[in-house]
């Protein structure tokens, strides 16, 4: 429910509350996301990527580190049974799967993982989950052509050749497979037959999503736009080395040496300092970024709605309380109502106690005599 707000000291009133919240959750006031960033696992961790399923956030990363979370708040670790560093981990609907240096990790329900592959004695740095196929790449030792391994289940799992040299990070988004493989961007609907979509002039692309009908790529200072993933637009940038990229709300986000957001895929705003950050991971419940020292962001996304509307249920502010801002005490000839700060549901509500208006009326001429 969007509520038209048509008073200017209500606007006022209302828009210092949001500025008062934004500043004490750490949320950005241009994309509206709370964040609340904290360091887990002792802070000794790079945490490279994080996946939602199953009700839980899995997150991957350095010396076999595995971390869950309900709620993106409450972390707890998990033993992975390696110490071998985690790059990349999937979910399929009934199985998360998680590689990295030498192995492939699965788990059902995120507690306990099983050792499934060495991987051949390659090092993966990526999988992905679509069209029924888990894909995993990376490279092995005196290979050019890279490692590229695809299990229906997660636990058995199949060397493939896709004449790509080293690839080094694959996605499904939209309906395709996407991998780099540092020389270009290929497309496949199937994880078998390939087509190249970017050339060697775009190499850098490292992470690629799909929202609405538009496909986002991101990479080493380079974001690129797509309507269906073959035919691409892409544009400098200058937030960094983009290692992941994720829609969620109405809004994409991309992690890299801190947390940026984009309305439309080629220009990106400052939403959270924290970084480095590595990956990213999104559900209904809000947005998580893990980063090196172990560092988890998780934040709540908020609609973004035009001037002079608001939320008709601010979700995501329903666990704070809400302060009223000072906002200016009114001139006028007339006596009008005392201005209220009132969010129009139950929660947060509030008065600001501002001062009755006073108005200013003409000082009378005294009556010559």
């Amino acid at each position: 429910m969007r509520t038209r707000i048509g008073t200017v000291a209500v606007c006022i009133a209302l828009a210092g509350a949001v500025a008062f919240l934004a500043g004490f959750l750490g949320a950005s006031n241009h994309d509206q996301v709370a964040w609340r960033a904290q360091s887990v696992d002792g802070g000794d961790a790079v945490l490279n990527d994080a996946v939602w399923g199953g009700g839980l956030y899995s997150a991957v990363g350095s010396g076999g580190a595995i971390l869950t979370s309900p709620n993106g708040v409450d972390w707890t670790p998990r033993k992975s049974g390696s110490t071998d560093d985690l790059f990349d981990v999937a979910w399929n609907g009934h199985r998360f799967v998680a590689v990295g240096d030498g192995v492939i990790l699965s788990s059902e329900h995120g507690g306990v993982w099983t050792y499934r592959s060495n991987a051949n004695s390659g090092g993966l740095t990526s999988v992905a989950w679509g069209a029924g196929t888990f894909i995993a790449v990376g490279s092995a030792p005196g290979r050019s052509d890279g490692l590229v391994m695809t299990s229906s289940d997660g636990i058995l799992w199949t060397e493939v050749d896709v004449s790509a040299p080293e690839p080094s990070a694959i996605d499904f988004a939209g309906g395709y497979f996407f991998l780099s493989n540092g020389e270009a961007l290929l497309r496949s609907s199937d994880g078998r037959s390939w087509q190249v979509v970017l050339g060697r002039s775009f190499s850098a692309i490292r992470a690629v999503t799909e929202a609405n009908g538009r496909y986002v790529a991101v990479g080493d200072d380079l974001a690129c736009i797509s309507g269906d993933g073959a035919e691409w637009r892409c544009q400098a940038n200058e937030i960094g080395l983009s290692r992941d990229v994720i829609a969620a709300r109405d809004r994409f986000f991309a992690a890299s040496h801190a947390v940026y957001s984009s309305l439309d895929g080629l220009n990106w705003t400052l939403s959270l300092a924290e970084g480095p950050m590595r990956g990213l991971a999104s559900s209904s419940r809000g947005l998580v970024a893990v980063g090196d020292q172990g560092v988890i962001a998780s934040g709540d996304v908020l609609p973004i709605f035009e001037d002079g509307f608001t939320s008709g249920d601010l979700v995501a502010w329903s666990d704070h309380e809400p302060h009223c801002s000072p906002t200016p005490t009114p001139t006028c000839c007339h006596p009008t109502p005392t201005p209220t700060c009132a969010t129009p549901t139950p929660t947060p509500t509030c008065v600001t106690p501002t001062p009755t208006p006073t108005c200013d009326y003409p000082t009378p001429t005294p009556t010559p005599t």
